[in-house]
């Protein structure tokens, strides 16, 4: 197995492991179709009234937490969720 790069869809290069340009070409025409654009949407529809707007997306008690967070962030979070529950 070959380690190959590919341009996604505007996200980076990513690093993908392709036993043959044959699998290579597949991953290339996913990343260039709309496959799964339906289900995505759908998810993204069930996600919203819930407060999540990205990714990724953590709910703690009644804490959303969104986007990449430092541990200190999830560290305060977890604690005030224990203590609003009487766990501390």
């Amino acid at each position: 197995m070959t380690s190959r790069r590919l341009k996604g869809d505007g996200h980076g290069d990513a690093e993908l492991p392709c036993r043959s340009s044959h699998a290579l070409e597949q991953v290339r025409e996913y990343l260039s179709g709309t496959a799964d654009e339906a289900e995505v949407v759908a998810q993204e529809l069930q996600a919203q009234p819930d407060g999540i707007h990205s990714v990724p997306s953590v709910v703690i008690g009644k804490h959303r937490v969104s986007g990449g967070q430092p541990p200190e962030y999830f560290t305060r979070v977890l604690q005030a969720a224990a203590a609003k529950a009487g766990n501390v």
